[in-house]
């Protein structure tokens, strides 16, 4: 009777631990499927509507304000080491995008690129404009493949779309900041939102660049 009673209790000891592990194994879970931040959506206008980068159909990579930011992005040419697929190249002032190997080696005002740069929605015509576009960004889109005419023209290569960050009627906000390289490299860069009034607000901008020889 007395091995009865013992492995009985033993059972329900072991019961008891079981449901323990169990409970603080489905409280974690739960916990960690309901934290912020598991699976962030990123919001793109690519197809001309806002759409998540996971439901969209296009062959796209998108670099936040923050990871521009952060990889010192200050002309195309920089994209090089973030985006795979895309070589960028200068002729004299103008910018030469390949992506997927595709693109076009002209670099005169009358040329048509094969790549597509946009601003806000605005086709850049001219690849000599395209340089002076990499500031006080919200996102870029990389889009891989030919494109339509929903810009205005076609594209055979891919589509570069700069979207900027959009004046705020919220409050009065702004950055600044000052970069310092070899051969007396100088950038700096900064921005102010200033909301006037119920309807009405301002941004203004401004890169100034100088370098000289050491």
């Amino acid at each position: 009777m007395k091995l009865v009673s013992a492995i009985a209790s033993a059972g329900l000891g072991a019961s008891a631990s079981l449901g323990a592990v169990a409970a603080l194994a489905q409280s974690s879970i739960s916990a960690e499927a309901s934290s912020p931040g598991v699976l962030e959506e990123i919001i793109v206008t690519a197809q001309r509507r806002e759409e998540t980068l996971q439901k969209s159909s296009l062959s796209m990579q998108v670099l936040s304000d923050d990871e521009l930011w952060q990889a010192g992005v200050a002309r195309a040419s920089d994209l090089n080491r973030l985006v795979p697929g895309i070589q960028i190249a200068g002729g004299g002032n103008a910018a030469q995008i390949y992506i997927r190997g595709v693109g076009d080696f002209a670099a005169s005002p009358l040329s048509n690129p094969a790549v597509a740069v946009n601003v806000d929605g605005i086709y850049i015509s001219r690849p000599q404009g395209v340089n002076s576009s990499f500031y006080d960004l919200a996102r870029l889109e990389v889009l891989r493949g030919p494109q339509g005419t929903l810009y205005g023209r076609n594209a055979s290569g891919g589509a570069l779309n700069l979207v900027t960050n959009r004046p705020s009627l919220d409050s009065m906000n702004g950055y600044a900041s000052v970069g310092l390289g070899n051969y007396s490299l100088v950038e700096a860069q900064g921005a102010i939102n200033v909301p006037r009034r119920a309807a009405t607000f301002c941004r203004a901008l401004a890169k100034p660049r100088s370098a000289g020889a050491s």
